[in-house]
């Protein structure tokens, strides 16, 4: 979606919290980072580690799943 990056973060969370469908968690360094789905590609949503701050949110791909490998526990019956 060429236009979320273009978005205010405000607008960005807005989209997120209304359409987003979350996927998983993972930390680096001092930010917590989460995953999120929304409409056909993926996004990230950057806090600080012990505050309700959100300090950005961006567009990611496919690369950055193998962060979350570790984060993700998969169901799956045959």
């Amino acid at each position: 979606m060429a236009k979320f990056s273009k978005l205010s973060t405000s607008e960005k969370y807005k989209l997120v919290k209304n359409k987003g469908h979350y996927v998983a968690s993972r930390y680096h360094g001092s930010f917590h980072i989460h995953l999120y789905r929304v409409e056909d590609f993926l996004t990230e949503v950057w806090t600080r580690v012990g505050l309700n701050q959100i300090c950005w949110i961006e567009e990611t791909d496919h690369k950055v799943l193998d962060s979350y490998a570790d984060h993700v526990k998969l169901n799956i019956s045959f």
